[in-house]
């Protein structure tokens, strides 16, 4: 049976590479978590309904395009990093780029679509400062950005160093 995790966790997360992929990890197990809790699966279930059943580049496209159109990009408090499981993050209808990629994996997964997170530094290799959610379909994975203004696809041109992590409900 499906166990809710509570309101709010507080956590020292260390820093550095480290750190990265301990966020990704907690991110990673929200995700997870967020497929199975109702709210999501509702929602991702709604939003896909009208979409023949295995067209699964078109129900992606139309979780990704709900999520851009329907939950507001606001960046965390200064000098504070917060992760918000995505149940949350879809009843406020705000996150940053975190909470959005861990609702995107979230929804992904909740309609048997495979997602990942990828975590990708651009302006100094090693040094994190973007996540997003990617969607496996087909034979590729595909960026399911969506805390940017840019099409279907579309990843952060640049990218000097990428830390993935899979997301296995």
């Amino acid at each position: 049976m499906y166990q809710a995790r509570p309101q709010q966790t507080l956590a020292l997360i260390p820093d550095g590479a480290a750190g990265i992929r301990e966020t990704l990890k907690v991110m990673r197990d929200w995700a997870v978590d967020g497929s199975r809790d109702q709210s999501v699966r509702e929602k991702a279930v709604s939003i896909i309904a009208y979409i023949p059943k295995n067209a699964w580049v078109r129900q992606a496209q139309s979780l990704w395009s709900w999520v851009k159109q329907n939950i507001r990009y606001v960046r965390d408090p200064f000098g504070t990093e917060q992760l918000h499981f995505a149940a949350t993050v879809l009843s406020q209808g705000y996150g940053d780029c975190d909470d959005q990629s861990i609702l995107m994996a979230a929804l992904l997964l909740s309609v048997g679509i495979p997602a990942r997170l990828v975590a990708v530094a651009t302006n100094e290799p090693g040094v994190f400062e973007h996540v997003y959610a990617e969607a496996y379909l087909g034979n590729q994975w595909v960026a399911m950005e969506t805390t940017e203004e840019k099409p279907w696809g579309w990843k952060p041109p640049g990218i000097l160093s990428a830390y993935i992590t899979p997301v296995k409900g």
